[in-house]
């Protein structure tokens, strides 16, 4: 029987247009199967379980001087192939959550004439 780690490559292989591309989707998907378990009922889940390269809701703590924060953006970018690495991680962020569905046309109507 293959490992989690196994099953997750062999899909990484089959989806990636490149050995770099894979690495970056194994990732994601052992992140993903990692953090299944893990989402509160708040809908905050794990920095260790964000998605890579994709916009997400970030939540930074008080650190230091540093004012508690949210914003969007990468919990992770870059890449990685056998040359070398370009990976990089938000520095601070210790919870994500996937951004909200953009508003229906129909929703932005009815919030004007409200």
């Amino acid at each position: 029987m293959k490992t989690a780690e196994e099953r997750a490559w062999a899909i990484a292989e089959r989806y990636a247009s490149s050995k770099g591309e894979a690495m970056s989707l194994k990732m994601d998907i052992l992140a993903i199967v990692a953090g299944a378990g893990q989402i509160s009922a708040s809908g905050w889940q794990p920095i260790e379980t964000a998605p890579h390269a994709t916009d997400v809701l970030l939540y930074s703590p008080v650190l230091g001087s540093l004012e508690a924060r949210m914003e969007v953006g990468y919990a992770s970018g870059g890449r990685r192939d056998a040359v070398g690495s370009t990976m990089w991680y938000h520095g601070t962020a210790t919870h994500w959550m996937p951004l909200p569905a953009a508003p229906t046309p129909e929703a932005a109507d009815d919030a004007r004439t409200a």
